[in-house]
């Protein structure tokens, strides 16, 4: 077993790394089938989900190679596309029906916490017993109640602190829909309240115990409200309703929006923000980069997403959130499969092995569900 915080891979065709991860994870996805779905309806949001996590997963490599290597950082897109959806769908629930607070609280429970709490349990002993590592009673307080803040807490499985972001998106949410009324309303007001965030951790960032240690990711804030903005205003537009396929549109605009990103993020993003001193500025460009990516994804889903299906997203999507929980815990702290051999027969095991762990996971989580364990008290629409 191999602690890749510790040690790095070592190899001499850091190209041969690079092109195995990007083959090994997006490759399937090209290989369609006809659907019927409809523009963002739940089918598209879960191929949306598993393009998401496949790009944070690539975008972790980058902590098991050597820091010298310079390699595109994808996984916040993943992170943005995550944050979107989350949005969108509760946006989009909404606007059928009212959430009451418990209902809401009981349904995160289910979906985020219990999942979180079992990993949690394995890898603090894991990392205690196997690492070497101790944490603090407050620490384990504070991870246990999803407040994970302190720089060893975020790092305990790469995952914990976007537990901390979306739960505060969720807590905005929920208030938004108890002060507000109409969709639009909501929206803004969610908006407000992230707008309101990024700047004081902006401004208190030298003054406040963890704001210097969160603001890293405050330019992720914008794509919640973005997609709640974004459900709200989708049946406006004609496209949302067409029928008719445009075949090939999906896998070309798919490939031109990888393309663009990495010029767009080598040559252009990336040299420019490492100029900017200012940290609203750095954001604002984070932003605006993230967007330049998520768009083209969008546009993919209009033009032939209608008519075709990527079982592997689909497949990957409906299981994200534990890949998200488990593989920086699998490729990373705990590694014993690569080491086994050479990188480009070990990486595609090693994913298959995240996968099946996770939806091992899952449908474990889901049986507990329903049969009993953590049966719900009453009925929650989706």
């Amino acid at each position: 077993m191999v602690n890749h915080e510790i040690v790095k891979i070592a190899t001499d065709s850091p190209g041969i790394v690079i092109a195995t991860v990007y083959l090994a994870l997006f490759l399937p996805a090209f290989f369609i089938k006809p659907s019927s779905s409809r523009f963002m309806d739940m089918e598209q949001t879960n191929q949306l989900k598993g393009l998401a996590i496949l790009l944070v997963f690539a975008g972790h490599i980058d902590k098991i190679v050597p820091k010298s290597w310079i390699l595109p950082d994808i996984s916040f897109i993943g992170v943005s596309i995550f944050l979107f959806c989350s949005g969108f769908g509760l946006m989009t629930s909404a606007m059928k029906r009212d959430y009451t607070v418990r209902e809401f609280a009981y349904k995160r429970l289910l979906k985020i916490f219990i999942p979180y709490w079992i990993i949690t349990a394995i890898i603090i002993p894991a990392d205690v017993l196997l690492l070497g590592k101790h944490y603090s009673v407050s620490e384990l307080i504070m991870t246990l109640m999803g407040i994970n803040i302190t720089y060893s807490l975020k790092r305990l499985d790469y995952a914990r602190w976007f537990i901390t972001y979306i739960l505060i998106m969720y807590a905005f949410f929920i208030s938004a829909v108890k002060l507000a009324r109409t969709p639009a309303a909501r929206a803004s007001a969610i908006l407000l309240m992230v707008i309101v965030m990024a700047a004081v951790l902006t401004v208190f960032r030298g003054r406040m115990v963890y704001a210097s240690g969160f603001i890293g990711y405050i330019g992720y804030c914008i794509f919640f409200p973005l997609g709640a903005y974004f459900a709200i205003v989708k049946d406006r537009f004609s496209f949302a309703n067409k029928s008719q396929p445009r075949p090939g549109w999906a896998g070309a605009a798919s490939v031109i929006t990888v393309l663009a990103y990495l010029w767009f993020c080598s040559s252009v993003a990336e040299p420019f923000r490492a100029e900017i001193s200012s940290h609203a500025l750095n954001h604002s460009v984070f932003a605006a980069e993230t967007i330049f990516s998520l768009a083209p994804l969008l546009l993919a889903l209009y033009f032939g997403g209608t008519k075709a299906k990527s079982a592997y997203l689909a497949f990957i999507g409906g299981i994200s959130f534990e890949v998200f929980l488990l593989h920086g815990i699998i490729m990373v702290k705990y590694d014993f499969i690569l080491p086994l051999g050479s990188f480009p027969i070990m990486f595609p095991l090693l994913f298959a092995v995240v996968l099946l762990a996770a939806y091992a996971f899952n449908r474990t989580v889901s049986a507990l569900a329903t049969k009993g364990a953590l049966r719900r008290p009453f009925s929650l629409s989706t």
